[in-house]
């Protein structure tokens, strides 16, 4: 008589087996959605007992579409999560020197749930204008045992928040910035409603007028170099 059983927890399978003569079988852990199988062979006329510790794995396939768009003080970010099928989410993780490499390199920007292949948007507030925010993206899998993460850091994206008076956001601050400038100016309680102008409101004001002229020369950094982040202060 052949018996085989197996009683499961959340981490561990136990498994016994029991083989008549001439007989031996494959023992296969199934049903396992982001978990590890294991294929052990019983011996014909022989009772084993072997415990099995089952190892949680990250989704196989990364998560796909990653951009990261600047605005102001903020950075857009949209992925579509793995199309594994037991993918339950995403990390995201931010670096300002460089990219993460792995799930606990860097600020946790989100972890966000979701199904296989779903696309999410989702807006980091709080940044700092003119600093590059280096984002990567890890798919994860939860069962009751834990959270496992694809630990290929391969899903990356970078963006960053335009400094003040770099209204071209190219990076600096230069002639270029302020010719937009002057097309915006309105003078003096004037509001400026010009959604292409919002970049030129560089004082605390709703207009665009000498105050804010004079921020543009305390920011002003010349071509290719970077405005500092507090010179509109």
């Amino acid at each position: 008589m052949n018996r085989i059983h197996h009683r499961a927890s959340p981490a561990a399978v136990l498994i016994t087996a029991s083989l008549a003569q001439g007989w031996s079988a494959p023992v296969n852990i199934t049903g396992l959605a982001g978990q590890r199988e294991f294929g052990p062979r019983i011996a014909a006329d022989a009772v084993a007992q072997q415990d099995f510790v089952i190892t949680g794995e990250g989704p196989v396939l990364p998560a796909t579409a990653f951009t990261a768009t600047a605005g102001k003080q903020t950075v857009q970010l949209t992925w579509n999560h793995s199309a594994s099928g037991h993918s339950s989410g995403t990390r995201v993780v931010m670096r300002a020197d460089h990219p993460s490499a792995g799930p606990s390199d860097g600020a946790v920007v989100v972890d966000q749930a979701g199904t296989p292949g779903q696309q999410v948007v989702h807006l980091h507030s709080g940044l700092t204008n003119g600093r590059t925010a280096h984002d990567a993206a890890f798919p994860w899998f939860q069962d009751a045992a834990g959270v496992y993460f694809r630990a290929a850091a391969d899903t990356l994206a970078q963006a960053t928040p335009p400094g003040p008076a770099d209204l071209d956001r190219d990076g600096d601050v230069d002639q270029a910035d302020f010719g937009l400038l002057q097309a915006c100016l309105t003078g003096p309680f004037v509001p400026q409603t010009d959604p292409a102008c919002v970049a030129a409101l560089l004082d605390p004001d709703e207009d665009v007028d000498t105050d804010d002229v004079a921020v543009f020369q305390r920011c002003n950094s010349g071509r290719g170099v970077p405005s500092a982040p507090n010179c509109a202060k």
